[in-house]
């Protein structure tokens, strides 16, 4: 079976991390890939880091985009390759990462028709300290209750967005957990016990945990997890409890 991996990064004035993120890309053992760079309009240097590594970037754009789930989108669209995976800018992976994702789908049962693969990813520090390592097997039950997965520990099958869609940009923060709800219970998974990539801790998502509290339980709602009553509910919640904790 074939992999051919696409590799997504989304920039936006990623100046301080961008090089490090792009050399970890390069430094893979597994050699069948491509990087796709979707920027932001950046305008601290970032443009320059990217220029500097053209010649491993099949394809980069720099535009104003509607945030990172815009940007993921139009990275998929310029991609063919049987699996796809988004680095964060700052995300590194460790070097044979591509190749253990590789190995995990050529040798599984049903590796034709997995649509979403996960493994472990070490959460660290801004100076690559590790925080702690993080990561378990997809399981519905546990997954529509809250996130349980981090998009740079995971593959996503072309066929998964072609199955259910690309991601719904009015999602700023939760879009990834939003279109793993779609399948439900039916989402062809795997994972596999390996650790495959440094996620500096402290992202957009923990910076607004109103918004992202809020934009969950709408993914829930909209997909049928929680009724419409019980996502607001859950949100007023969330809001006291948050609140408390600030």
């Amino acid at each position: 079976m074939k992999v051919k991996v696409a590799v997504i990064v989304a920039t936006y004035n990623s100046k301080k991390y961008l090089e490090e993120c792009i050399m970890s890309i390069i430094g893979q053992t597994y050699s069948d890939w491509e990087l796709i760079i979707i920027d932001g309009g950046s305008t601290d240097g970032t443009i320059e880091i990217i220029k500097n590594y053209e010649s491993y970037v099949k394809y980069w754009i720099s535009e104003k985009d509607d945030g990172i789930y815009d940007a993921w989108n139009k990275g998929i669209s310029l991609t063919s390759s049987d699996w796809i995976c988004f680095v964060g800018s700052d995300d590194v992976l460790y070097p044979d990462a591509l190749e253990d994702y590789s190995n995990h789908i050529k040798a599984h049962p049903i590796g034709d028709v997995l649509e979403f693969v996960s493994s472990n990813i070490d959460l660290v520090d801004e100076n690559l300290n590790l925080l702690e390592t993080v990561g378990a097997p997809w399981q519905w039950d546990k997954f529509k209750v809250s996130m349980l997965t981090w998009h740079v520990g995971c593959f996503h099958s072309r066929k998964l967005f072609e199955k259910y869609g690309l991601y719904d940009t009015s999602y700023k923060i939760s879009g990834d957990y939003e279109l793993l709800l779609r399948p439900g219970n039916k989402l062809a998974t795997s994972y596999f016990n390996k650790t495959t990539a440094k996620m500096r801790n402290g992202g957009v998502s923990s910076k607004k945990l109103f918004m992202a509290s809020k934009e969950t339980y709408r993914a829930k709602v909209k997909n049928h997890v929680i009724s419409t009553m019980k996502g607001y509910f859950l949100v007023l919640v969330d809001n006291i409890r948050l609140r408390f904790r600030k």
